[in-house]
């Protein structure tokens, strides 16, 4: 019986030492690599700790992809909403800028129209006999552009009417060159609706029908207006050269800006006809007029500074020239 005692006494140590290594905690023995002698895990668990490092970047990586992937998905709808703000922005803009004219420019105002619309010497079905006076009168008082045959004229042309008014030059952006030829100077060019001019010969052809007050309105680069009208005005034919009589200046607010050309000739780039002996004033100064020996006119370049757009010695930046009957503004 002390034997067996003896033998279950013997037994119970090596039991419990089981029973605790069979359920002890399981412990990743890569945490104890560095501090147990004689345990050679270091290259495995290295290895171990690679695997996790580069399963972690993967991890990563594919959330960045993603992250990318709805940035560059928010850019492109912000770059459309972007394009389509520009593009709102720029006809808002074009739209301001027609109704600033509207509102700085006496007696101007914008029509909107197809580019390209020149001066033509062609009757169409709907051409109005007379001036833009006679289309006024024929209850035709929107303004815009009007085929106009003056009287006693065999020809056609394009014009820009405003209440009875012909205009004959209008300029407010510099978009349309005025450094042009003879031939361009003769049949008109530009834009009937915005800049342009409508050529020597209508000019000649309205001006002979019947007696005309010519008005001149220009914006210096500082902001004032000033104004000039003249009775009387009138237009030679070709073979005179188109030369100008200006007529009796009737009113203004600074002071004559037509008188210095008075019976002068109309001069071009390519055919010169003042009085300058050392050259083309057309070609000095980059634009047609009626030049005796040189001057400052509202044909030069657009723009401020010497050598650009003046009237009366002023800088400007606008021009207007129109014309009317002469009994029309009487009374």
């Amino acid at each position: 019986m002390a034997a067996i005692c003896l033998f279950f006494l013997l037994l119970l140590p090596v039991v419990a030492t089981q029973s605790y290594l069979d359920n002890k905690p399981k412990i990743d023995q890569c945490s104890f690599t560095f501090n147990i002698p004689g345990r050679e895990l270091k290259p495995q668990c290295e290895s171990q700790e690679l695997e996790q490092a580069i399963q972690t970047l993967e991890q990563q990586n594919e959330r960045f992809k993603e992250d990318n992937e709805n940035l560059r998905l928010e850019i492109n709808s912000v770059k459309r909403s972007y394009d389509q703000l520009a593009s709102l922005l720029a006809e808002v803009k074009e739209q301001t800028d027609r109704w600033k004219e509207a509102i700085s420019m006496p007696n101007f105002k914008p029509l909107f129209k197809p580019e390209g619309i020149d001066p033509i010497r062609e009757i169409f079905p709907d051409t109005i006999k007379g001036d833009c006076q006679s289309a006024f009168d024929q209850g035709m008082k929107k303004p815009g552009i009007y085929t106009l045959q003056p009287e006693d004229s065999q020809y056609g042309f394009v014009a820009y009417c405003d209440s009875g008014w012909t205009v004959l030059q209008r300029r407010f952006e510099g978009k349309v060159d005025f450094y042009r030829d003879y031939g361009d100077y003769l049949a008109g060019f530009g834009n009937v609706s915005g800049e342009y001019w409508i050529g020597l010969e209508a000019m000649h052809m309205l001006t002979a029908a019947r007696p005309m007050k010519l008005r001149v309105e220009a914006q210096a680069s500082f902001g004032k207006w000033y104004y000039a009208e003249y009775d009387n005005f009138k237009i030679e034919d070709e073979a005179n050269h188109f030369r100008i009589s200006v007529g009796t200046l009737s009113d203004t607010n600074y002071k004559d800006g037509l008188e210095p050309y008075d019976g002068l000739e109309f001069s071009t780039l390519d055919k010169d006809y003042d009085s300058w002996y050392y050259g083309s004033c057309a070609g000095l100064y980059r634009g047609g007029w009626w030049f005796g020996n040189c001057g400052g006119n509202i044909n030069l370049p657009h723009g401020k500074g010497p050598g650009r757009m003046e009237w009366a010695d002023v800088n400007v930046v606008k021009s207007l020239m129109k014309i009317r009957p002469l009994e029309s503004t009487r009374g």
